[in-house]
């Protein structure tokens, strides 16, 4: 049983029953298909549901050797698949990919969309959409983030995190 299997058991009981959602019958969870690629996305256009932001590169793909002129070289990192499914098994939510390589200054937005549905669907990983606009979500799961609680706390962990980065791009 790996780690994902195992947090569900624990907390498929505690938390279907105590919130009121549906539990999981299926691990993984079966697959939607509605995939929907995204370009300028609009949120007043959208329905009303709560969606979770995940990161691409360094979050569901390994992103070992950087930047390699748009290309997606890597893996799925291990457990994204399963943990992805989970989430929007568990609390009914729409999952979109939240990534820079859509930016405004990446010429192959559309490219770089299809690179990553075909890597997407590689691995069976459903997804609702795929923007670089930061959209409201419940949460943005990503490589690169912090969660700030206050500033006076928060600043001097910030301070070590970009220090450790910065060493780690020099080497």
């Amino acid at each position: 049983m790996n780690i994902v299997e195992k947090y569900l058991d624990k907390v498929q009981s505690e938390v279907s029953s105590a919130a009121g959602l549906p539990g999981i019958d299926s691990f993984p969870p079966t697959k939607n298909n509605n995939k929907k690629e995204l370009t300028g996305f609009n949120e007043q256009d959208q329905p009303r549901k709560d969606r979770i932001l995940i990161d691409f590169d360094n979050t569901i793909h390994n992103y070992y050797k950087g930047w390699q002129n748009g290309e997606v070289y890597g893996d799925i990192l291990e457990d994204a698949k399963e943990s992805v499914d989970t989430l929007r098994k568990l609390f009914d939510v729409e999952i979109y990919i939240f990534t820079t390589r859509l930016s405004s200054d990446n010429e192959n937005r559309e490219e770089q969309i299809q690179k990553i549905n075909e890597w997407l669907d590689r691995y069976g990983i459903q997804v609702d959409g795929i923007t670089s606009d930061k959209i409201g979500a419940l949460m943005y799961i990503d490589d690169k983030g912090f969660r700030l609680y206050n500033w006076k706390e928060n600043l001097p962990q910030i301070i070590e995190i970009i220090k450790r980065e910065r060493e780690q791009n020099i080497k």
